[in-house]
């Protein structure tokens, strides 16, 4: 049986290379005894440092991958991407799609922002009743104009 987990992380791409993170906006998770994270931080104390120091690997790696579109910055198209992915009970990702797209290739840009950075990640699965379980993740991209810093 599959788990629901749904992870919300704003992930902003500004035009000119700035990209700042913001805080997480919101966390759902149902029947899950520990949430999936990255093996690097396997030597976080806690659920909740373990949770931090996976959203730290996840938005600084994605945030290194983003790009914004040429298309969607001649036709000034900003907004939010949602990205979905599971990570199964064995760790991989799979199931990557764009769950709203705004258009001007930003769907395409954050997909493979996401997987690209997830390449060299090996993450530990969340566990539910003592047994892994397939974790659902949504991860919102921002893009929007800015001035280059």
């Amino acid at each position: 049986m599959a788990i629901r987990y749904l992870l919300l992380l704003p992930l902003c791409c500004l035009l000119g290379g700035a990209v700042g993170a913001q805080s997480i906006a919101e966390i759902l998770v149902e029947e899950v005894d520990q949430l999936p994270y990255p093996e690097s931080c396997a030597e976080e104390a806690g659920e909740q440092a373990r949770g931090e120091c996976a959203m730290r690997e996840l938005l600084t790696r994605v945030f290194d991958q983003v790009r914004y579109p040429g298309d969607a910055i001649r036709e000034d198209i900003q907004g939010i991407v949602q990205v979905g992915f599971t990570l199964s009970a064995t760790g991989e990702m799979r199931d990557l799609q764009v769950v709203k797209d705004i258009g001007g290739g930003c769907g395409e840009a954050a997909m493979n922002a996401v997987r690209r950075a997830q390449e060299d990640l090996v993450w530990i699965p969340a566990r539910a009743g003592g047994k892994q379980v397939d974790a659902h993740l949504v991860l919102p991209v921002q893009f929007r104009m800015g001035t280059p810093k």
